[in-house]
């Protein structure tokens, strides 16, 4: 067995100038890769463009709202109304990092701000793949190096869900998990609890579930010193006692609203989920970081293992990297689907773990490890990863540019007070809260059901948009939280189609023509009955309901005619509604 200093020992060895150009460039190298695979082929290769591109569900576009909310507004301490059920007093209960730093970045570059908030998040999932560098670097300069090349898989396979299906909030909170668990290692060095303090802050304002874990893994890793070390470090307990005392008092307002909000209807109640139950959902199995990376994970665990009780001291970045493997398991032990967050960043939590198990093979074989051996090996890992596994993922994403531009004319010509109702339109039940009105779209099985049966009706089933994570949350007097909302029944209602102002239509559809052909349909009825058509493009019309209030459809239950052209909107409904009903099941497993 190598002896346990060869872990230890690369960081006390000179660095010389020619290795430290060396290691400049091979970091250029990772970071130039690293947006190429996470940010350039996702987005054409384009930083601008002219509507949000890639956006594939609905955490992305509703990570959009807010953040062109903020960049509006500049308020993130209520929600948007029209995001609110219209009420203007709803308590912002959602992170607050990557929404702030995306709006600056759009406010200050001229980049449109759903170009901005993506290329944040790329510079978030590179400054921790860094930041994961530089700490396994403090403690093994070769095993860092090697560690780099996993950092491939984050783009690969299911690990790269979190990123494009727009878990925005989680990656910006993986990112100060980081910085937590490096500042716990630097704990004891002068004014060390400030670092702590400051990182475990950031983390509460990015993304709360990553604080929680990152608090827990501290947790373990004093029950662990103590353990093997056979005494209380008190020293230690004092500083990370300090500094989340800190961390509370500075942070209690944002605390107290996810207690009262977001813990009530998500935190409170565990949730024991297997990766089968997520449905459309794709999610991360241990499988996918493939057998050679199990292998080298095995190997880094057990050596890991062996220091530990050898040495009866623990290596933070090993101890953190192993904790954290396990915590991906946590969603059967009532994390739910928090714990594949955690997963979906193996590439980058595991890479201590990865790297030191390669290490540990190539030094059975070769004594002294070179910078260059560390270099080259780590690229051959990195290419391997990505000619094996890498699939480029294209495509502007669940939004059309008729269909953004339908968006932009409304939010620019339309009163804050209208009410939108959407009919079907593709991605509407995910793109269409980015229209900033109170928006209603059309439940898709009521549209087809009454269609099938040849009813066109003035009472349909509609989705109101509403981030009601936190029961839409209101202050009813100090501290004393007020609700608005149900969360299990704010979705679903029933509305009278004629009680609003504007109506979009979309004319075409690449998935359910034949409720395309509907919507055409019910359109002219609208216009034969004196609305107006405000706003029409190729795919897209909005229609103006100039005061017809009552019948607007003639008569409640307007029977399709038996004229062949409206028989066959019956006909091609019917060969759509599979697609439709798939559609919306997407959607349900989406919002849970």
């Amino acid at each position: 067995m190598l002896k346990t200093a060869n872990w230890t020992m690369d960081h006390k060895e000179t660095i010389t100038k020619k290795e430290g150009y060396i290691e400049i460039i091979f970091i250029i190298i990772l970071v130039g890769a690293m947006f190429f695979f996470v940010n350039g082929k996702l987005y054409d290769n384009r930083l601008v463009h002219s509507m949000p591109f890639s956006y594939f569900a609905t955490d992305g576009f509703a990570y959009l709202l807010l953040t062109e909310h903020a960049y509006i507004s500049g308020n993130q301490l209520y929600h948007p109304y029209y995001e609110a059920g219209g009420y203007y007093d709803v308590l912002w209960i959602h992170g607050l990092t990557i929404y702030s730093v995306s709006a600056i970045l759009a406010k200050t570059s001229g980049i449109p701000v759903y170009d901005a908030i993506y290329i944040m998040a790329s510079v978030m999932v590179i400054l921790n793949c860094l930041a994961m560098y530089f700490f396994i670097r403090e403690y093994n300069k070769n095993v860092a190096i090697i560690a780099i090349g996993f950092f491939a898989l984050f783009f690969v396979k299911n690990f790269y869900v979190s990123y494009f299906w727009g878990e925005l909030g989680a990656v910006s909170g993986m990112l100060f998990l980081t910085g937590m668990l490096w500042a716990v290692s630097k704990i004891d060095i002068k004014k060390g609890f400030l670092l702590l303090s400051i990182t475990s802050i950031a983390a509460i304002l990015a993304h709360i579930p990553e604080f929680i874990f990152a608090a827990l893994i501290i947790l373990g890793y004093l029950v662990f010193k103590i353990i093997i070390e056979k005494k209380i470090p008190w020293k230690d307990v004092k500083w990370i006692t300090i500094a989340m005392f800190i961390t509370v008092v500075l942070t209690s307002y944002y605390l107290a609203v996810f207690a009262f909000g977001m813990f009530q209807t998500q935190g409170s109640n565990p949730l024991v989920l297997k990766p089968s139950e997520m449905g459309s959902l794709k999610v991360v199995f241990f499988q996918d970081i493939g057998w050679p990376a199990i292998i080298a994970l095995a190997i880094g665990i057990t050596y890991f293992s062996y220091i530990t009780i050898k040495n009866k001291k623990i290596i933070p970045i090993l101890f953190f990297s192993l904790m954290l493997f396990i915590i991906g398991f946590s969603n059967y032990f009532g994390f739910g689907y928090r714990a594949f967050h955690i997963r979906a960043f193996w590439p980058i939590f595991l890479a201590p773990l990865f790297g030191l198990g390669v290490y540990i093979v190539i030094k059975t074989i070769k004594k002294n490890i070179s910078q260059v051996v560390s270099i080259i090996v780590a690229l051959i890992i990195f290419a391997s990863i990505t000619l094996s596994y890498y699939s480029p993922i294209r495509g502007p994403g669940a939004i059309t540019q008729e269909q953004y531009d339908a968006f932009k004319w409304i939010d620019k010509n339309t009163a804050q007070t209208d009410k939108i109702f959407v009919f079907y339109g593709d991605g509407y039940s995910q793109s269409a809260r980015l229209i900033q009105r109170l928006t209603y779209v059309l439940d898709v099985n009521d549209y087809v059901q009454s269609l099938q049966k040849g009813t066109i009706k003035n009472i349909y089933t509609v989705d109101l948009f509403t981030l009601t994570n936190g029961n839409l949350l209101y202050w009813d007097g100090f501290m004393k939280p007020g609700y608005h909302a149900d969360f299990s029944t704010s979705y679903h209602i029933q509305v009278n189609v004629c009680d609003f102002e504007y109506y979009l239509f979309d004319k075409k559809s690449a998935y359910s023509p034949g409720l395309a052909q509907a919507n055409v349909y019910i359109m002219n009825l609208f216009l034969s009955n004196g609305m107006k058509e405000v706003y029409s493009n190729d795919a897209v019309s909005v229609i103006y309901n100039n005061g017809i209030r009552e019948n607007c459809i003639n008569m409640p239950g307007t029977n399709i005619s038996t004229n062949s052209t409206d028989q066959s909107i019956k006909e091609s409904t019917s060969q759509s509604i599979n697609q439709s009903t798939d559609e919306s099941k997407n959607q349900s497993t989406i919002q849970k």
